[in-house]
């Protein structure tokens, strides 16, 4: 099963200790993503993208300009959380 969380321009997810961040959103079918080591990222709403090990990402339709709905796959394993979730884990 999918996580799906709306992110703006800007804002990161972790999943464990590596950031993604929402470089860019160009419309509600497409954005970039910048992974922890720099990379750079096209993710669109019709195929899931590897960004990092076993960790897949699409987008879902978003109708706000400069908001990304990012569905993520991931093991069960893997922490996965919103950036100001990030520093109040334990």
């Amino acid at each position: 099963m999918a996580l799906i969380l709306t992110l703006k321009e800007g804002e990161k997810f972790y999943v464990d200790d590596d950031p993604i961040r929402i470089k860019k959103v160009y419309s509600g079918d497409h954005a970039v993503v910048e992974t922890s080591d720099g990379r750079l990222v096209d993710v669109m709403d019709d195929r899931m993208v590897e960004v990092l090990d076993d960790v897949l990402v699409s987008l879902g339709l978003s109708y706000q300009s400069g908001w990304a709905r990012v569905v993520i796959e991931a093991p069960k394993e893997k922490l996965i959380l919103r950036e100001k979730n990030y520093g109040r884990r334990e």
